[in-house]
C-alpha cells in the first residue's frame, strides 16, 4: 500500500532530499533530450536536470509549483510528480516532471499520483516521449502538439502559463559549471567532439520521431471510420 503526500514549494529538506536522489538516478529519462550514460559530460546534464528541479521545489517565489510523492508504509518515498497550478477560468495543472524508483515501477505508484493531481484539476497538460503516450492516453490526456523531442498532451483545454526556470540561468549555477568542468577534464577534445556528434544526431532523430508520432495519429484520427 502507497501513501500519497501533497506539498507546497519550497518543500521541506528531507523530502527534497528523497526526490533529488530519484531525479539523479532518473536523468536521462526525465531529461528532455536524454543525455546517453556513455557521454563524456553526462555529470555535467544529470546535474543540470538536478538543480532545475531542485530550484522548482526549494524556491520561495514559485507558490504555483506543488509536489506529490508516493511512500510505502514504511515512509520510503519511491516516486514524486512535480507540477504547477494556475487558475484562469479555471483551475488548471501543468505536469512538469514525474518519475518512479526503478524496483516500485508496474505496482500503481504512478497511477495513484496521477489520480490525485487529476483530483486537484480537471485541466491538464504535460509532455513526454513518445513511448509514453499511451500511458497517459489511458488517463484521458490526448496528443495536441510537440515540444522538442516530445509530445504535448492535454485533458480539457488548458491556456494558462505556469513558472518556468530559464535553462541558461540553470547553466550559471556554480554547482552545474563545476560538474561540467570536472567532466570535461577527465574526457579529451576528439572524443568530446564524437560524443557530442552522435548526440545531436540522437536529438534530432528525437525531434523527427514526435514531429512524425503527432502527423501519423492525427492523420489515423482523420480517417473514416
Amino acid at each position: 500500500m502507497l501513501t500519497i503526500a501533497r506539498y507546497s514549494t519550497p518543500v521541506a529538506p528531507a523530502a527534497c532530499q528523497t526526490i533529488l536522489e530519484l531525479v539523479s538516478d532518473n536523468a536521462t529519462s526525465l531529461s528532455m533530450t536524454r543525455p546517453p550514460l556513455e557521454h563524456p559530460l553526462y555529470d555535467g546534464y544529470r546535474a543540470l536536470i538536478v538543480e532545475e528541479i531542485r530550484t522548482y521545489i526549494t524556491r520561495h517565489d514559485f507558490p504555483q509549483i506543488e509536489v506529490l510523492t508516493a511512500a510505502t508504509v514504511d515512509g520510503q518515498v519511491i516516486g514524486f510528480l512535480l507540477f504547477g497550478l494556475v487558475m484562469t477560468d479555471v483551475l488548471e495543472c501543468n505536469i512538469y516532471y514525474t518519475s518512479v524508483h526503478r524496483r516500485f515501477r508496474r505496482k500503481g505508484a504512478m497511477t495513484q499520483m496521477m489520480n490525485s493531481v487529476m483530483d486537484i484539476s480537471s485541466t491538464l497538460a504535460l509532455s513526454c516521449d513518445p513511448s509514453m503516450v499511451k500511458i497517459y492516453e489511458r488517463f484521458g490526456f490526448m496528443p495536441a502538439d510537440v515540444r522538442e523531442t516530445q509530445v504535448v498532451m492535454f485533458i480539457g483545454k488548458p491556456k494558462g502559463i505556469t513558472p518556468v526556470v530559464e535553462p541558461m540561468d540553470l547553466m550559471r549555477l556554480e554547482v552545474v559549471e563545476r560538474a561540467f568542468r570536472e567532466a570535461m577534464e577527465k574526457t579529451n577534445k576528439r572524443d568530446l567532439k564524437h560524443a557530442d556528434k552522435r548526440f545531436q544526431v540522437q536529438i534530432t532523430k528525437m525531434k523527427t520521431r514526435a514531429k512524425e508520432f503527432l502527423e501519423t495519429r492525427r492523420s489515423k484520427a482523420q480517417e473514416p471510420v
